[in-house]
C-alpha cells in the first residue's frame, strides 16, 4: 500500500515535469512566430529579440502564472 502511494506520487511529479516542459516550449515557438511579425521594428531595433530561450520561456510562463493568480484574487474579492 505504501509504495503505491509513493508510485504515484512520483508519477504526478513526472507528469508535472512533462507538462511544464511542454507549457515552455509552446511559449518559446509562440513567442517566435508571433512577435517577430507584430512587433517587426521593436524586433529590428533590437528591443525585442525574435526568438527567446527554453529558459526565458519557463521564466515567462512563472510571470504569467503569478499574474493569472493575481487577477483572480483581485477580480473575486471585488464581488
Amino acid at each position: 500500500m505504501r509504495s503505491e502511494t509513493g508510485l504515484a506520487c512520483l508519477g504526478l511529479v513526472a507528469l508535472f515535469v512533462i507538462v511544464v516542459a511542454i507549457a515552455t516550449a509552446l511559449i518559446a515557438l509562440a513567442w517566435a512566430w508571433v512577435v517577430p511579425d507584430v512587433f517587426a521594428g521593436a524586433v529590428d531595433q533590437g528591443v525585442l529579440p525574435a526568438s527567446i530561450t527554453l529558459m526565458q520561456a519557463l521564466k515567462l510562463s512563472i510571470l504569467l502564472g503569478l499574474l493569472g493568480v493575481a487577477g483572480k484574487a483581485s477580480s473575486s474579492s471585488k464581488k
